[in-house]
């Protein structure tokens, strides 16, 4: 919607500064005056187009007709929006109001993309400060038969008096449904099951080497479940069962009213800062203590790895308009932070992705080089629903320790993957934890093709784990992504740890590398939360240290390591010393 501030005023005087955008309009600079004028300060906002120009030059012909001025002054004024268009359609939208009311009036124009000085003397009486808001106006039933239209439906529309009545029919293949995912039982000597559902305390599962496993979507979601067999309970330890009745059975799980993890942490300096948006924590000084303590911590571990990591910073917002940052965006969803400045419209990062990755792709690097890593302690934001929140663990802005591995090729990958995820584990061991693994596979052929990768897994925590195979999609880049558990005091499955291989956003981003043959190639990107984000971590801390009879978190993140208690005041200097 167009936004429009009118002012009748005795004059303006304008003087362009410096350039403000690089697409600032060529002019020669110099100061400008207007007398007795009507001065329109115009905001053009995302989505506005051409049809909106008739209707903005008709409200600001009809306040100078009302004024009784022969000059208009039109000012480009970003301010009046938090969505503006881009400087280009804004440019070429101004030009056509300018054009269009030059039929009527004599017409100013101040310089577009330029910082400017102004002068203004505004008149006093009621007419002289209006504004306006300029939007299409829209056929509502017009804009449905569109989409209906659009989208292939079959449809009626009929109107009774003053009512409107749509039919729409449906159509096979026409209407889309979100798909149910298999989830898979898989074993370390190599037994997979597909589960089905639930009886008698046992699970429904179906052998999946009877299957075929290309098949295996519409099985879930259209095929009749025939020959399946049971399988106990009793070979499956009780925190996998949590995590295959949340994932696999889709059990409800509430949250607790009292939640004795928040209460501690709060005890600690760990809060919510009420007046920021929902999900938003302050950290107190114990609390920021332990925040930069992991922090440092999580660098140690990843340089524990035994391949080049190197330590990056940077920007937390990243253009939403154009270029591969947009395109992986479309890949993430809906819960995005977003916000627009007088240069373009922006995503606050979701994760460190975008900042490394522009860093690599101005490398050069050699197959000598790989693979190695890049870590920043980000500050990341994601949209969650404000009924979700979880202080510690939830939350739209957090801390993350995010780490990317530059590798060549998958069976490079392979081998750091594995020892990425073998220092994922041995991390929660040492607070005396363990977790249970949640593995995504990117299609069906995948967990064909990279089934030795899964293996691996498996067979090194030799126990089983709950695999997922998503419905085939050409947009997605990863091909695995594990999601690693715990199992929280109120017996909820919390993700903690984070790895995944991703094959798409090397070529997306242009991160290249020259191999042996002096060819280029596109690097595999291992993304990786060892620790996981810092709050996380902190949180898996405080719901381990709450099941020990004398809750205690480890010394080396407790802010308050000694205290020295005099017995009597005498003693005070002593003990300062």
């Amino acid at each position: 919607m167009m936004k429009l501030l009118l002012l009748h005023s005795d004059f303006i005087e304008i003087e362009p500064t410096i350039r403000a955008i690089e697409e600032a309009e060529n002019i020669e600079k110099g100061k400008i005056r207007i007398e007795n004028c009507l001065v329109c300060f115009t905001s053009i906002e995302e989505g506005d187009s051409e049809e909106l120009v008739e209707e903005a030059v008709k409200s600001i012909k009809d306040v100078a007709e009302k004024v009784k001025v022969d000059r208009i002054v039109i000012y480009p004024y970003v301010h009046l929006t938090n969505k503006p268009a881009k400087p280009s359609e804004a440019y070429r939208i101004l030009l056509k109001i300018e054009d269009y009311i030059k039929k009527y009036f004599e017409v100013y124009r101040a310089p577009f993309g330029w910082y400017k000085e102004f002068t203004i003397k505004v008149k006093g009486h009621p007419l002289a400060e209006l504004s306006r808001t300029i939007s299409k106006r829209v056929d509502t039933i017009e804009e449905i038969e569109k989409f209906l239209s659009k989208n292939n439906f079959e449809y009626n529309i009929r109107r009774e008096r003053d009512r409107v009545f749509i039919e729409i029919y449906h159509k096979e293949g026409k209407i889309h449904k979100k798909l149910k995912k298999p989830h898979i039982i898989l074993y370390p000597d190599g037994r997979e099951y597909l589960i089905v559902g639930e009886e008698n305390g046992k699970l429904k599962v179906l052998d999946v080497k009877r299957l075929d496993i290309n098949k295996i979507i519409d099985l879930v979601n259209n095929g009749e479940i025939l020959g399946y067999e049971l399988l106990e309970k009793k070979d499956i330890s009780k925190d996998m069962l949590t995590l295959i009745d949340k994932e696999a059975l889709e059990k409800p799980m509430q949250e607790n009213e009292r939640n004795i993890i928040r209460e501690a942490m709060e005890k600690f300096g760990f809060e919510w800062e009420l007046n920021s948006d929902y999900g938003h924590m302050r950290y107190k000084p114990y609390a920021a203590i332990m925040l930069d303590l992991v922090g440092l911590y999580s660098i140690k571990v990843a340089k524990e790895l035994g391949i080049p990591i190197y330590v990056i910073k940077g920007t937390n917002m990243f253009d939403l308009n154009e270029g591969p940052v947009a395109e992986h965006a479309k890949l993430f969803g809906e819960r995005m932070y977003e916000l627009y400045t007088d240069k373009s419209k922006y995503v606050l990062r979701y994760a460190a992705c975008f900042q490394q990755f522009s860093i690599a792709k101005d490398l050069i690097i050699s197959y000598r080089d790989l693979p190695f890593g890049m870590l920043e302690i980000a500050d990341s934001y994601r949209f969650e629903q404000s009924g979700e929140v979880i202080l510690g663990f939830r939350l739209r802005k957090f801390t993350m320790p995010d780490l990317h591995i530059f590798c060549k090729n998958i069976e490079e990958s392979r081998k750091v993957f594995l020892s990425v995820h073998k220092k994922i584990m041995e991390e929660i061991k040492k607070i005396g934890r363990d977790y249970e693994l949640l593995i995504n596979l990117g299609s069906p052929e995948f967990y064909q093709k990279y089934k030795e990768i899964v293996m691996d897994i498996v067979r090194d925590i030799n126990k089983p784990v709950l695999v997922v195979i998503y419905p085939p999609a050409d947009e997605r880049y990863w091909i695995i992504n594990i999601e690693y558990n715990i199992i929280d005091i109120f017996g909820r499955p919390r993700e903690i740890g984070t790895t995944q291989i991703d094959i798409g956003n090397g070529k997306r981003f242009g991160i290249k590398y020259i191999d042996e043959k002096n060819q280029e190639n596109y690097v595999i990107i291992l993304h990786n939360a060892i620790l996981g984000s810092v709050e996380r971590y902190i949180y898996a801390l405080f719901d381990t240290a709450l099941r020990k009879q004398k809750p205690a978190l480890p010394l080396w993140i407790t802010p308050v390591q000694v205290r020295i208690i005099p017995v009597k005041k005498e003693f005070n200097e002593y003990c300062y010393k």
